[in-house]
């Protein structure tokens, strides 16, 4: 096992900078997210873990050692990619077993190491089968002890479960998880998918155009988003934002008006509530005012988007609730506000 360490990591294609002045520690044994929409750079900064990218600055140390300048295979991590890149002329054993081939390891080791690692995966009986006649799970599950079989200081992850369909994703998810608890190794994972991140992660790296947005763990990155990216890249719904105004410990825009206590500064904002923080009410009662869109029932809850002063509102309501779209209605927080700034999108308070 082994701690990854990167200090001012940047890679640039001029004019293009993919990582911009990345520096971060993934502890021993922890499992961190690179969380982020395409092109913001958390696969490109694993390639350059993994050494596959060379950084045009910056320095890469796993196990307090610099690797910086080290071939791959010099620094012993084991990669998963979204492709299983399994050799279809192959069996399941042989599949696993090639990197103890090509490491050299002692032919006497084989058997034990492969039959162990396809255990942990759960392929002890499918070692005979080729790639062809698995189904993509199992697939998936061979490129895993393919890795595992290494004994790897770090195992490197680049969106490995994109390739399943939503049921082998969840049995998946709870399988890698199970996994690094058995294993206790050092796991860098990347994914533009949320869901992964918050059940997998001890802590999420959430990226943007080549930088971080944020670092903390699942919870956290929820319920106290830093940024308005993360507040809407994390959540689904995705956190509402209303652009408008602070005057007088409230928060204005037209007839729209929920109250902020403690915030001092008038001017422009925006004001961030989640989904699940909003409730149906009276209108006579309420700050937000408007009128249902649409009413979705998602099975355990309906989500109702009340479109107000030009903004989509979306509120997580009980699955027996009965709207119609044109129906005006009442919307009042039963939970955080969260406020922004206008200008730059960071926190500026909560209530």
């Amino acid at each position: 096992m082994a701690s990854v360490e990167l200090s001012g990591i940047s890679k640039r294609w001029d004019p293009v900078v993919a990582v911009d002045d990345v520096s971060l520690t993934v502890p021993d044994g922890a499992f961190w997210v690179f969380l982020g929409p395409s092109g913001c750079g958390k696969t490109t900064l694993m390639r350059m873990v993994a050494g596959l990218e060379v950084p045009s600055a910056g320095m890469v140390r796993i196990s307090d050692t610099d690797v910086t300048g080290l071939e791959p295979q010099e620094r012993d991590v084991a990669m998963v990619f979204q492709s299983y890149s399994l050799y279809p002329q192959m069996s399941v054993f042989e599949n696993i077993r090639f990197p103890l081939r090509a490491r050299r390891v002692p032919r006497g080791e084989h058997d034990k190491r492969v039959r162990k690692a396809a255990e942990l995966v759960e392929l002890g009986g499918l070692l005979d089968r080729k790639p062809g006649e698995l189904s993509g799970g199992q697939r998936q599950r061979v490129a895993l002890a393919r890795a595992i079989v290494r004994s790897p200081k770090v195992f490197l992850m680049d969106e490995p479960l994109s390739n399943l369909d939503a049921r082998l994703r969840v049995s998946m998810r709870a399988q890698l998880k199970h996994l690094h608890e058995t294993l206790g190794t050092t796991v860098i994972y990347v994914t533009h998918d949320q869901v992964e991140a918050m059940t997998l992660a001890d802590r999420v790296v959430v990226m943007n155009a080549g930088r971080i947005e944020q670092i903390g763990s699942p919870r956290e990155i929820y319920d106290d988003p830093r940024t308005t990216f993360v507040a809407r890249f994390v959540g689904s719904p995705s956190m509402n934002l209303i652009s408008g105004r602070i005057d007088e410990a409230q928060f204005r825009l037209g007839d729209i008006a929920v109250a902020v206590p403690g915030t001092a500064d008038a001017g422009e904002a925006t004001l961030g509530i989640r989904c699940e923080d909003l409730r149906l009410c009276d209108p006579s009662d309420a700050g937000i005012v408007g009128t249902v869109y649409a009413s979705e029932l998602i099975g355990d809850a309906t989500l109702v988007t009340v479109v107000a002063e030009d903004h989509q509102v979306i509120a997580k309501v009980g699955k027996d609730t009965h709207v119609k779209s044109g129906e005006r209605v009442g919307l009042e927080t039963i939970g955080p506000r969260f406020l922004f700034d206008a200008a730059t999108g960071g926190r500026v308070d909560s209530a």
